[in-house]
């Protein structure tokens, strides 16, 4: 008896046979279900659901928020949009995942950094957000 072949299975296949050809070690992705992608570690072949940043920046009347699979892209949103509002600013970077139950919303995996702007010397602040205490950078 033979075992039926899904789509996934086969563009995994035909995904290594082309990395095998070309010596390339990039990971490939493939389709989990409805609107998502997985990561496939080329080391061990594990999938891995992509990382997602959400950052949001809050002043006295209003917001800005966004989201990146890139940490260092998530900082640099939030320290532009500080920079732009002037003082009374407050800004979070978390790691989120998509709701597994298929709301349309993120579910906070942990706080990456806080960031506010310090109103004496215009700079932007920012504090680890491992455990909300950590080192403080001013940038």
């Amino acid at each position: 008896m033979t075992e039926p072949t899904t789509a996934g299975a086969l563009r995994n296949d035909q995904d290594r046979t082309s990395r095998e050809r070309t010596g390339s070690t990039a990971a490939p992705h493939s389709s989990p279900g409805r609107g998502g992608s997985w990561v496939v570690n080329p080391l061990s072949g594990r999938r891995r659901a992509p990382e997602i940043f959400a950052w949001d920046v809050r002043a006295e009347d209003a917001g800005w928020a966004g989201v990146t699979s890139d940490r260092n892209v998530a900082m640099q949103h939030v320290h532009r949009v500080l920079r732009d509002i002037g003082p009374g600013g407050w800004a979070t970077v978390r790691h989120v995942a998509l709701d597994p139950l298929g709301r349309v919303r993120y579910i906070t995996l942990g706080t990456v950094a806080e960031a506010w702007l310090d109103d004496r010397t215009g700079a932007v602040v920012w504090r680890d957000g491992s455990l909300g205490r950590g080192k403080i950078n001013r940038a």
